[in-house]
């Protein structure tokens, strides 16, 4: 018996969902994998008649410039050499009937109707301003289809609609679509069982506040666990209970520890409550209030300047680590603890590489040393210090030309592992930061963390009156001399 080239085609990929969520009026997306990366596009038949369809690859990016993303990705068509471990999407519109197959599967979809109008609240008389993500400050990530489900949900809050991208690809508004329209699925099931914890939960999906800038800043509830369970067939009659369950367990609320610009620790964070929070903080004798749908930033006593303490509120137990309130420089160098990735809504972002900074007193001369470690996979002119000293800034690139300023002399070295910035500062800076950002990951700072916005990394005040060569080993050479 031979073998046909469609018979290969439907040997070569395997169906991730049995019963695929099928939402009418709406593109409906099938999780496929193959270990063949030669393999072309799988064969859907509608009772045996071909049938339209589109495969895409989802592409996990590196998280550098969104702070709400759990997972940010990308979705495009299959390209030559894609590996065949990336997640694949099957896209497409099922007909309200007939045999779905996908290769050697059939497929039993999971039908829902469109989803109705469900708030309570009278439409607007006027039509509202379709919500765009270019123009959704502190809203999804813009680049990212697989996150534009929470704009179509606000644009329902809205009572608007949702715009897609104009420059994505056909591929990546079908999954945006199929996403969303899950979404909204879900929702209504909530919604025809209980429609208070139906618009509760699309507003916890949905959450933003307002920074102390004034900046509109994600607060969101993740949702990924969630999803599944409202649209299984074998848990729908407890859509309400599940979905008010999950926001009984949600704690909005995140912190971190940073330096405030008067030299002392600081706790901050975001609490999208609406409700003012109790936190006890070990070495404090009273509970500090955490303000509601605020972001926050607390000053603490030094004396909590780099230790370890615990931190306790209704969300459970954490331990943190203060950064050093002071710097103290004094012989051999005063030497930056580790850098720090910015804080995001679901963790923190994630670097891959890392830097190692210093300040020294060279012949009477206030120097900052800073070395960064690299790879042949980051991209030199993608990789750049952002230097805040007091109230200069200095943008220093990898490679390039680099910057001038009045009363500071800039040096640079580069070798296959590292490159090295050193600075002579004709008076020494009272504060200090620095932040390095570079293809594949989200930025890092010392002292730490990186603001997620990229405007204010907190500084570190130093004080230079505490070099004092007779303490300690007098600095003879520069790190550049002993390479």
């Amino acid at each position: 018996m031979s073998v046909t080239i469609a018979g290969l085609l439907l040997t070569a990929w395997t169906v991730l969902e049995a019963n695929p969520i099928v939402v009418r009026g709406a593109p409906t997306a099938i999780a496929v994998q193959t270990d063949d990366p030669d393999a072309g596009p799988p064969v859907v038949l509608v009772d045996g008649i071909p049938w339209p369809s589109r495969l895409a690859t989802v592409i996990p990016v590196p998280e550098a410039f969104w702070e709400s993303e759990l997972r940010p990705t990308r979705v495009r068509p299959p390209e030559a050499g894609d590996a065949t471990a990336l997640p694949r999407l099957l896209l497409l519109t099922v007909p309200e009937s007939g045999a779905l197959q996908v290769g050697n599967t059939v497929i039993e979809p999971v039908r829902f109707p469109k989803p109705v109008r469900w708030s309570r609240v009278p439409r607007p008389e006027v039509p509202r301003t379709p919500l765009d993500l270019a123009t959704c400050p502190g809203g999804p990530d813009p680049q990212d289809p697989l996150a534009w489900w929470r704009l179509a949900l606000m644009a329902d809050q809205a009572d608007t609609s949702a715009k897609l991208p104009e420059n994505w690809t056909p591929e990546a508004k079908l999954a945006a679509q199929a996403l969303a329209a899950r979404w909204r699925a879900a929702l209504a099931l909530v919604a025809a069982q209980d429609p208070g914890i139906a618009a509760g939960l699309r507003t916890a999906l949905t959450n933003t506040i307002r920074d102390t800038k004034a900046r509109v800043r994600a607060a969101w509830m993740d949702g990924t666990s969630l999803l599944p369970k409202l649209l299984d067939p074998a848990t729908q009659e407890q859509a309400a209970d599940l979905a008010l369950a999950a926001l009984d367990a949600w704690i909005p609320l995140g912190c971190w520890t940073s330096v405030g610009p008067d030299g002392l620790p600081r706790l901050a964070g975001w609490h999208a409550g609406w409700e003012d929070r109790l936190l006890e903080i070990d070495g404090l004798p009273e509970r500090v209030t955490i303000p509601r749908r605020s972001h926050f930033s607390l000053s603490l006593p030094v004396a909590l300047g780099g230790q370890q303490t615990t931190l306790r509120a209704s969300a459970g137990v954490r331990t943190v680590q203060f950064p050093k309130s002071i710097g103290q420089v004094f012989p051999p160098a005063f030497r930056f603890e580790a850098p720090r990735p910015a804080p995001r809504l679901f963790g923190v972002q994630q670097s891959s590489l890392s830097f190692a900074a210093e300040c020294r007193v060279h012949n009477e001369t206030p120097e900052i040393f800073v070395t960064c470690v690299t790879n042949e996979d980051v991209r030199r002119q993608r990789d750049e210090l952002w230097i805040q000293m007091d109230n200069l800034g200095l943008l220093i690139p990898a490679n390039g030309p680099l910057p001038t300023a009045d009363g500071v002399i800039i040096h640079r070295r580069a070798w296959e592992d590292r490159w090295l910035v050193r600075i002579e500062c004709e008076t020494p800076p009272s504060s200090l930061s620095i932040r390095r950002t570079h293809d594949g990951g989200g930025p890092i700072a010392v002292p730490g963390p990186a603001d997620a916005f990229g405007l204010e990394d907190p500084k570190l005040k130093l004080n230079w009156r505490a070099w004092n060569p007779d303490r300690g080993n007098k600095l003879t050479d520069s790190p550049e001399a002993n390479q």
